[in-house]
């Protein structure tokens, strides 16, 4: 779907909604990476943690290995008519005391070594479980453009499209004129010193 469109430097801009988007679980590593256990998000990294290893940490009743090499953040989902993920008590953040439509049956762990602090940790952990909600909710995008310089496009922008999207669309038409501007200079060097007449010089690009 067609979210916005508009003329740039003589270049047509169109933005989208990614239909196609990839999760996120696509390129999570074993630094980073969500766990989580519903049957409407399922996402496993066996070769760190597994489910039952989870439940056992959840449950309380002793520690796990992990928690030596990661910090382990507890997600919280809303799940009433599609999914929502929470780092913490969503109950709390939604005024669901009952918790009626939250689930806690996932975790984002997040690799020590790479972010020692608790706090840099939580921001990391934080980082990825916006993308998931973006991904979960459809906010995802992607550009054309259409241009006598610059025919391009690019998808898989997680977020606002305004703040990421549109300025990297931008940025392709720049480039791209940038481009043509610097390969006509080089051009215009050989025209002069050929003695080329003016009127088979081609003119320069906006």
């Amino acid at each position: 779907m067609k979210v916005h469109e508009e003329t740039y430097r003589g270049h047509r801009i169109e933005v989208y909604n990614d239909e196609n988007a990839e999760s996120p679980q696509e390129w999570q590593d074993d630094e980073l990476f969500l766990v989580h256990y519903h049957r409407y998000l399922w996402v496993e990294n066996d070769r760190v943690i597994t489910e039952d290893d989870c439940a056992r940490l959840y449950c309380g009743n002793e520690g796990i290995d992990q928690q030596e090499e990661y910090h382990i953040f507890w997600v919280t989902a809303h799940i009433h008519g599609g999914v929502w993920l929470y780092l913490g008590n969503i109950a709390e953040a939604l005024c669901d005391a009952a918790g009626w439509d939250t689930s806690r049956c996932g975790a984002v762990l997040v690799s020590k070594k790479e972010w020692p602090g608790e706090e840099e940790a939580e921001k990391a952990a934080w980082s990825l479980v916006t993308e998931w909600n973006d991904y979960l909710s459809g906010n995802v995008y992607g550009f054309v453009v259409d241009g006598e310089l610059c025919d391009d496009s690019y998808w898989g922008f997680y977020g606002d499209w305004q703040k990421w999207c549109l300025p990297e669309a931008k940025i392709a038409v720049d480039n791209a004129i940038r481009y043509a501007q610097e390969k006509h200079c080089k051009a215009l060097k050989k025209w002069i010193g050929a003695k080329l007449p003016l009127q088979y010089r081609k003119a320069m690009p906006v």
